[in-house]
């Protein structure tokens, strides 16, 4: 059965729905990433086209089926960090409809992603632009604290994404 996971914005997303992705994703993401993608949007309430941008912004091409080959499907790099990575090799990301869940209760504020403790206060804040447009939803990613980039391509591809 479906779990609950209760979001910052007061709703709940049931554990288990999907969303539809956009068009593009068949040929920028690898069939692992569009499984996830597809759960974290309807898990989260995130757009698909901002999720399907924020895979491709972690991980695309070679490096995307290299993971896939691997059954890694850590598509946001949870653990993955500037000085170290923590939990890679849990079995919370042998597939990609797990891996979705454990993302979306981490982002959630839940502890779902064993050995690296529960998401900061800027990360849970992503999840409380659910249902806002993309670009606040952009915002909020790159204003995370994610990546110490800070995303600067994210705008172009959600743009190229559709």
């Amino acid at each position: 059965g479906a779990a609950a996971v209760p979001s910052p914005n007061g709703g709940v997303a049931l554990a288990g729905q999907s969303a539809v992705l956009p068009a593009s994703a068949s040929t920028l993401l690898t069939s692992g990433q569009q499984q996830f993608a597809s759960r974290l949007a309807g898990d989260t309430g995130l757009s698909s086209s901002v999720v399907t941008a924020w895979l491709l912004a972690e991980e695309s091409g070679g490096a995307a089926t290299s993971r896939q080959s691997s059954n890694n499907n850590d598509w946001l790099n949870i653990g993955y960090t500037d000085s170290a990575t923590y939990g890679s090799s849990d079995s919370v990301w042998g597939s990609p409809t797990a891996a979705a869940d454990a993302t979306a209760g981490w982002l959630a504020g839940q502890n779902t992603i064993p050995g690296y403790g529960t998401a900061s206060s800027g990360i849970q804040s992503i999840l409380q632009t659910a249902g806002q447009s993309p670009a606040a939803q952009i915002a909020a990613i790159q204003g995370s604290g994610w990546s110490s980039s800070g995303y600067p391509d994210l705008p172009s591809l959600v743009a190229q994404v559709g």
